[in-house]
């Protein structure tokens, strides 16, 4: 054999070996992943979406604030005077008490409300003191019109940190879960005494995770923007009160949207236009296109029950495949009036009827069903100077100029909701159905504070469009928005529609982005926009309860 063949030959053999001991160590290498066991914790992190640390004075310090009393609450954070016990923490707060009764020390507006509906009612505080005494816990709203609730627990035992337990669940009205945000405690309550000084630290309670809602908002919010470059100017301030209508509920088979638009037109004024798109490539969340002659239904001439705004529509395809647009009728002087349209070329434009088909009331929806119109409004009972409770009504007609009070439903009445979150006002009423399944299904608004600025919405359910049951589940069809988003204050007219296997939400908010606002002021410095949000078909049916099976 040659040299030059065993060196060949040599060389080929050490190949062979590297190429083994390499399969051999990636072998080795990939058994160790495999049987590698994921690291655990040594502990556990604690749970923020159920409980939440909100205060301890070392890595999470809440800002408080004196009330305004006119003594000086001398309050400061410290070193922890007794480093024994079930309080080991180098820093806490320090109150020094004066004569004062009243001596509030209130806290910072959290960025979110507490989530009593998933998290609990109960708050614990470690308590240090001279002297036995009662203690104070409040939650509070953000502000404006002040609502909160209370516990008092008396501290037992002087001189030893003790762990307090504020339990809110107990009380005869329990604090609802979309308002309060603040914490307020008071020390050595119904006392006069001064100069004790009360340590305190370790403030946890219901997590303040934003509450899991059924609908799921879309990324790209708001969907209709006000103030934004290219509107016209008779949507340029607002754009609100969508309403939907499919191609099956259109003369031409357009997907059609009606809008509430509000501008200076020169002056300011609220008037109806309409955006539409083509049935063969829809797209639930836009863009939509506006048509050329808006709005469709303008302000009405001076004098006239519409002379100043026209708004909350609800167009509706009837007999004959004739269009009506229902809305709310604004004169300079007086209440508002439920108005109506008729339309003769398909919904591009209407005709407004001479008189309203009801005075004193809002409009919600229509429907037309079995020959027979189906008029949804608000009515606030308006007794000539005020009113009085907000309900929905369902008025039926076969001639939808003309409504008899001897064929007007009570709809959906206040309290009954989730957290009875309804209990003051109810309107908003938008009817749809979903193929394959014989119900009717409502979304409506509701509030607990307020006439008109509510903040959650709710479904019912009918079989005759006049006899409704509000679904029984806690958790939220649809809530809104976080502190500082484009939809903080108030929600209206949740506008559901079916596409594919989802349910679509079109909604009005009221807020500003980038602002944390005052939102218990109804209507604060902002705007409304319409946001949509989606669901599958299947969550929502499973959601309602209802023995369906489609």
């Amino acid at each position: 054999m040659e040299k030059t063949d065993v060196m060949i030959g040599i060389m080929k053999i050490k190949a062979k070996t590297m190429d083994l001991i390499l399969s051999i160590i990636i072998s080795v290498l990939l058994l160790s992943c495999e049987s590698e066991s994921p690291k655990i914790p040594e502990e556990e992190e604690p749970n923020d979406s159920v409980t939440m640390t909100y205060c301890n004075f070392e890595d999470k310090v809440l800002s408080f604030t004196e009330n305004n009393n006119t003594s000086s609450l001398d309050y400061r954070i410290v070193f922890n005077p007794d480093k024994t016990g079930i309080n080991a923490s180098e820093k806490c707060g320090r109150v020094t008490t004066t004569s004062d009764r009243f001596e509030l020390l209130l806290s910072e507006k959290l960025n979110r409300e507490f989530n009593f509906l998933e998290n609990g009612y109960a708050f614990k505080m470690k308590v240090y003191a001279p002297s036995t005494g009662y203690v104070y816990f409040k939650v509070q709203n953000g502000g404006g019109k002040v609502l909160s609730s209370e516990v008092k627990v008396y501290l037992n035992a002087a001189n030893q940190w003790k762990e307090l337990v504020f339990d809110f669940e107990k009380l005869a009205a329990p604090p609802g879960s979309g308002e309060m945000c603040k914490i307020v405690v008071l020390f050595d309550a119904d006392s006069e005494k001064s100069g004790d000084m009360w340590y305190f630290d370790d403030i946890t309670g219901p997590g303040n995770n934003l509450v899991t809602t059924v609908f799921k908002r879309y990324d790209y919010n708001p969907v209709l923007r006000r103030f934004k470059a290219g509107n016209p100017d008779w949507r340029n301030i607002h754009v609100a009160n969508a309403t939907i209508l499919e191609p099956g509920n259109t003369p031409d088979g357009k997907w059609k949207m009606y809008v509430r638009g509000s501008g200076n037109v020169p002056e300011y004024h609220d008037q109806i236009g309409l955006l539409y798109q083509e049935a063969d490539n829809f797209s639930p969340f836009g863009p939509w296109i506006e048509y050329e002659n808006n709005p469709v239904l303008p302000y009405g001439e001076p004098g006239s029950y519409s002379e100043r705004n026209v708004l909350d529509c609800a167009p509706v395809m009837g007999e004959n495949d004739d269009m009506y647009l229902f809305y709310n009728a604004k004169a300079y002087t007086g209440v508002g009036s439920l108005g109506g349209s008729h339309s003769l070329d398909g919904g591009f434009s209407f005709q407004k009827f001479d008189q309203p088909v009801k005075r004193y009331v809002g409009c919600s929806d229509a429907i037309y069903h079995d020959g027979k119109y189906y008029l949804f409004f608000g009515d606030g009972n308006w007794d000539g100077s005020k009113f009085g409770t907000l309900r929905l009504y369902v008025g039926v007609t076969t001639d939808p100029t003309v409504l008899d009070e001897s064929n007007i439903h009570l709809a959906i009445d206040v309290g009954g909701g989730p957290d009875n979150f309804d209990s003051f006002a109810v309107n908003g009423a938008r009817v749809f159905r979903i193929k394959g399944i014989d119900k009717w299904f409502m979304t409506y608004q509701g509030s607990r504070r307020y006439f008109d600025f509510p903040n959650r919405f709710h479904i019912a359910y009918s079989d005759d469009l006049i006899h409704w049951t509000k679904v029984d589940n806690d958790k939220p069809l649809f809530e809104r928005g976080d502190y500082g988003k484009w939809d903080q204050g108030g929600i209206w007219y949740g506008e559901i529609f079916e596409f594919e296997d989802k349910l679509y939400l079109y909604y009005e908010g009221w807020g500003q982005d980038g602002i944390v606002a005052d939102r218990d002021v109804a209507y604060f410095s902002g705007g409304s926009q319409t946001g949509a949000a989606w669901v599958l078909t299947s969550d929502f049916i499973e959601w309602t309860g209802l023995d369906i099976n489609k």
